[in-house]
């Protein structure tokens, strides 16, 4: 069955592919997956037209980032500063196409396995916040809180055995979080 217009788009790195339950953990919001594993900001970039502007959608929510700052596949490690110009090319694409659409940032995690690219993390949420801070139509989602403890580490109960990718509790502190977001934001017209 094809996706409607009118839905709301995930896009992104591997956090989002391997979402398997997103479409029933979003319910009754319609939803569509469209992330890919290793995938960088610089491709969501590339690929905007055709993983979120073909299929219209009145919100996108974008999870990316992470493997740009961590340099994976022998490339050069990007800054927090690199990541914003990115994702304002995704915006003003998809504010160009569907100038409606509301866009929301997921903020980026701190993979117990990456703990050495956490300082670069914490500078990339805050500078994309404030950038979304400029936009109305721009939102920002913080999953990062929620996934660590009280002193600011990550809860190693919601990652899987590579340290990097959630496991079924991390997926329900997304849902926890980014659900109620998009249900009071962006309900079913």
């Amino acid at each position: 069955m094809a996706f409607a217009p009118g839905g709301i788009v995930f896009a992104g790195s591997s956090s989002i592919r391997y979402w398997d339950t997103l479409v029933t953990d979003m319910a009754p919001l319609r939803v569509l997956g469209q992330g890919f594993g290793g995938s960088k900001l610089s491709q969501l970039v590339t690929w905007t037209d055709r993983l979120i502007i073909s299929h219209q959608p009145r919100a996108v929510v974008i999870y990316s980032g992470e493997t740009d700052l961590a340099g994976l596949l022998g490339s050069r490690r990007k800054t927090a500063e690199d990541l914003v110009p990115l994702f304002a090319q995704i915006c003003e694409r998809v504010h160009t196409a569907i100038p409606a659409s509301r866009i929301y940032w997921v903020s980026i995690k701190k993979p117990p396995a990456r703990r050495e690219i956490w300082p670069e993390i914490d500078r990339a949420n805050d500078l994309l916040a404030r950038f979304c801070a400029g936009d109305p139509r721009l939102g920002v989602i913080d999953v990062l809180t929620p996934m660590c403890d009280a002193r600011g580490e990550p809860r190693l109960d919601l990652y899987g055995a590579d340290g990097i990718h959630l496991n079924e509790s991390g997926y329900a502190v997304w849902t926890a979080v980014i659900r109620p977001r998009l249900l009071a934001e962006t309900p079913e017209p």
